[in-house]
């Protein structure tokens, strides 16, 4: 009976050793799933974020994700960064988000329920454009927006700003604007008729590429200094182009069903490059490196012409990306 005493209170106290060192994080399971280090959390990240979506992804290297829980499901279009804050919009919906860091986000309030598809910072504010609509919205701190108009009511599809000027363009549309503050808007024309649909700032100059409509892919783009004149140069192939960034001395361009990417020291006189699949998204620059991504898939390249493909979480709606941080 002593023996049994004995053993019972042996196994009590490895029982009680066993609660001890679990709760000192040994052996504990949550300690052995991959977290992303401390210091990580604090280096400028890119930001992906996709439709119909709680969730967000964040890398500092575009190579190694993480995610992120994003405070209510929304078609998130559009991302950008600025004055310390990643900001992203919902597709009809009047919701958006911001984050300090990439990784905890709070929602906000649009100021009104719209098709917000595009949002940039610039100037000391960002501006948020929508489909099929007059309005558009600006806001100081990404958090409390405000309405502006847009010169008439168009399928606004994207926004950027450069050398003091925000500049739109309509997706289907000969039809562009730009405004000194993001909240006066004049109206300019495009030089031609096209589904225009992305549009960056980079080496004294706007950009802007169309994306494919139902007559097929678009072997164009058009390029201005100021936001009001624009001219029409030449792609590399007839696709649609979805997508345009700056970086590094580079415009590079992601097509949305081609596995064909372009890329441009001026932005007018463009080569072809090859993506490692086709369907690319959203294409932005940070950290030495273009990534793209799209569905459940990026890809990086330090140069903007040879790239490497790597898979995302099961999530396959990755949809916006962007670099940034302090």
């Amino acid at each position: 009976m002593k023996n049994t005493n004995k053993l019972l209170d042996a196994v009590l106290i490895l029982l009680f050793a066993a609660i001890i060192a679990g709760c000192n994080g040994v052996n504990n399971l949550a300690d052995q799933i991959e977290k992303p280090k401390a210091d990580s959390i604090k280096k400028p990240k890119f930001v992906v974020v996709a439709r119909h979506s709680d969730k967000s992804l964040y890398s500092v290297d575009g190579i190694n994700w993480f995610e992120a829980a994003m405070p209510g499901k929304a078609d998130w279009f559009g991302i950008c960064y600025g004055n310390g804050k990643f900001v992203a919009i919902g597709y009809e919906s009047d919701k958006a988000v911001y984050s300090a860091d990439g990784i905890k986000w709070f929602e906000a309030k649009m100021p009104d329920k719209k098709e917000w598809h595009s949002v940039c910072y610039g100037d000391g504010k960002f501006v948020a454009v929508a489909y099929h609509t007059d309005i558009a919205a600006y806001s100081k701190d990404g958090i409390n927006w405000f309405e502006a108009k847009m010169p008439s009511s168009e399928r606004w599809a994207t926004v950027c700003n450069g050398n003091g000027r925000f500049v739109s363009v309509v997706c289907e549309s000969n039809i562009a604007a730009y405004s000194e503050d993001g909240i006066n808007w004049k109206k300019t024309r495009m030089p031609g008729y096209a589904p225009w649909y992305s549009v960056c700032y980079g080496k004294d100059k706007f950009i802007t590429v169309p994306a494919g409509d139902k007559y097929g892919g678009r072997d164009i783009c058009a390029y201005s200094v100021d936001g009001i004149k624009w001219t029409e140069t030449k792609m590399p192939s007839s696709v649609s182009w979805r997508s345009i960034t700056y970086g590094n001395g580079k415009f590079i361009a992601v097509a949305y069903r081609s596995d064909i990417a372009a890329y441009s020291e001026d932005g007018i006189n463009w080569k072809a490059a090859s993506m490692p699949s086709p369907w690319w998204g959203s294409v932005c620059y940070g950290s030495g490196k273009f990534v793209a991504v799209n569905g459940n898939k990026a890809a990086y390249s330090n140069d903007g012409i040879k790239w490497n493909e790597i898979s995302l979480s099961n999530e396959k709606s990755w949809l916006s990306i962007c670099y940034g941080g302090d």
